[in-house]
């Protein structure tokens, strides 16, 4: 069975992590464009950067929704699930800045409480920064119904590193970051949450 468990992590580590949501919205990143660069979306939808040519560093004006990424013909994608409404700006850091850039947009989310209540944990679950740099993690999660929520880092092999957390939580939006510092050295491996009787997984990369 532990031999198994084992195959199991290492076809993970394999394979792209995949990010479902709602809706997936596509952004296509021209050398000095985004096609199309203001778009209305849901909670819980995903936006996916879509590399054309050129060589772009995007990021959101608050550089947590969208930390900053690279865009080229070695990366040409990048997905993040939206999970908070209001309006969130970006642009291209290579050409221009945030308060007058030549390469813009805004990307409007949509509350909709029938998105919540059907929104399941991995759907909400978000890990940044990733890889992680600075030893600090930060996890942010939507809670449909009070539940006992537990985070954990695993190693590939699926054994427990550390427990970060292990507490009661109500219904909403949650974000904590943890100090890793101490707990784990350089390399791959997994945060699990658990959310009453749901649990979701993300890869991450610890710098």
């Amino acid at each position: 069975m532990r031999i198994f468990y084992i195959l199991f992590f290492i076809a993970l580590l394999n394979f792209p992590i995949l990010v479902f949501s709602q809706t997936r919205h596509i952004i296509q990143v021209k050398n000095l464009e985004f096609i199309p660069k203001n778009i209305t979306i849901n909670v819980g939808d995903t936006v996916q950067f879509q590399w054309i040519d050129g060589i772009n560093t995007v990021v959101s004006q608050d550089q947590i929704t969208l930390p900053a990424f690279n865009l080229n013909l070695m990366s040409k994608y990048r997905a993040y699930v939206i999970n908070r409404s209001g309006i969130i700006p970006y642009y291209s850091v290579t050409h221009g800045g945030p308060l007058n850039s030549s390469m813009s947009g805004i990307i409007t989310v949509n509350s909709t409480s029938s998105i919540r209540n059907t929104q399941n944990l991995l759907n909400s679950l978000s890990v940044f920064p990733n890889p992680v740099v600075n030893d600090k993690l930060t996890v942010q999660f939507y809670v449909r119904k009070e539940s006992t929520i537990s985070v954990k880092l695993l190693d590939i092999l699926g054994n427990e590193v550390i427990n970060l957390m292990n507490e009661k939580r109500q219904i909403g939006d949650y974000r904590k970051e943890f100090d890793l510092s101490g707990s784990a050295s350089a390399g791959l491996y997994f945060i699990r949450i658990t959310c009453g009787t749901e649990t979701a997984m993300k890869r991450i990369s610890i710098q």
